[in-house]
């Protein structure tokens, strides 16, 4: 249902529970901002009840809850997906300092659509090796934000595979491959 995105504050896991798959889906901005209100008030802005998750994906103004996630050390997420069909999805995440968000050790990272624009934002675990960083871009305006950045400004760390999709593959110039690279695999698809 669209509005059981209104008990997220309430859940609570705890111990050894795992979340096989998370995927909140919003599409209206008045569903994830009370929702916020609520974080703020209740767990000093963030979602630390998290726990351990396998496969988290965010689409839309859902998105808006990554900087207030916080997961167990030990977890690793096998997939964290980020669609934003618009711009006006990524506004406010957009407007964070570079690396502010964290996203933990995660293997497989799909930023889709409008979400291709997050990646600066995003601190990911330095001594993990990203198993695949995928770039979904169907329109040049997917790309936007990350074209406005210096070439080889951006610092992907280890990634053994990286897939760049459609538009996405403009933004290979950007890219400041770590020097200890592990990249085994580059896939570029038109594929649109």
């Amino acid at each position: 249902s669209r509005f059981a995105v209104r008990i997220l504050p309430e859940l609570v896991f705890r111990g050894e529970n795992v979340v096989e798959e998370l995927v909140l889906d919003v599409d209206y901005p008045d569903r994830i901002t009370k929702i916020l209100k609520i974080l703020g008030k209740k767990n000093n802005n963030t979602l630390d009840w998290m726990g351990k998750v396998k496969r988290l994906e965010l689409k839309d103004h859902a998105i808006k809850i990554l900087p207030k996630l916080r997961f167990y050390e030990e977890n690793v997420m096998e997939v964290l997906r980020l669609k934003a069909l618009g711009p006006e999805y990524m506004a406010k995440i957009l407007a964070a300092k570079n690396k502010s968000i964290r996203v933990g050790k995660v293997k497989r990272l799909v930023l889709s659509h409008h979400a291709v624009g997050i990646l600066p934002k995003l601190k990911i675990h330095r001594e993990d090796v990203l198993e695949e960083l995928v770039f979904e871009a169907y329109n040049s305006g997917h790309t936007t934000e990350i074209l406005n950045t210096n070439d080889n400004s951006i610092g992907l760390g280890k990634v053994r595979k990286l897939g760049l999709c459609g538009y996405a593959m403009e933004i290979l110039p950007k890219f400041n491959f770590h020097r200890e690279e592990v990249l085994e695999e580059l896939v570029l698809s038109s594929m649109l």
